[in-house]
């Protein structure tokens, strides 16, 4: 009994493996856009447990863990999903691979209303997927060398393409 239950499961793990290994590119792309588009969604909608399930695990780590992070998050969640106002995101990059990930960069726009005046912050998020595009993680790492520079202490297996996009574009190539 227990045999035939771990051999479906296997069957049903390898089925997934398998139909997210089998995506074109632009599938992964539009996976990864869509994928983000529902963590900024949350964001806004101070879903704090799913914004942290699209957090690259290396950052969430370096957060303190997801228990630490949700503490801290649910204290201005509210506050910062009302200070939003639209979050508009561009194309997906070319996918590169690195060893088994998955990774390309992601633009988006945040217009924000704080106490202090609206902002538009235009950021370079980098989307990490390990099982073929299926699901993506994602690491904003700013729009500032320096936000970059911390960002790749955390997640260094960065695909040498798409470190030079993410550097060309923070010179504002």
């Amino acid at each position: 009994m227990h045999c035939k239950l771990l051999i479906n499961l296997l069957f049903i793990l390898l089925l997934t493996t398998a139909s997210h290994a089998s995506l074109t590119e632009s599938e992964q792309q539009a996976v990864a856009k869509r994928q983000l588009a529902e963590m900024n969604a949350a964001l806004k909608g101070g879903d704090v447990n799913t914004f942290i399930s699209y957090i690259n695990p290396g950052l969430v780590r370096r957060m303190g863990g997801a228990d630490s992070l949700r503490k801290e998050m649910k204290t201005y969640a509210k506050e910062v999903g009302e200070a939003i106002r639209s979050i508009s995101i561009g194309e997906p990059s070319k996918i590169f691979h690195k060893k088994n990930q998955l990774q390309c960069l992601i633009s988006d726009t945040v217009c924000s209303a704080f106490d202090y005046g609206p902002s538009h912050i235009v950021e370079n998020v980098i989307a990490i997927s390990d099982d073929g595009g299926g699901h993506w993680t994602f690491a904003n790492c700013g729009n500032s060398r320096e936000k970059f520079n911390a960002f790749k202490t955390v997640i260094p297996k960065l695909a040498p393409e798409l470190e030079k996009m993410l550097e060309g574009r923070l010179r504002g190539e």
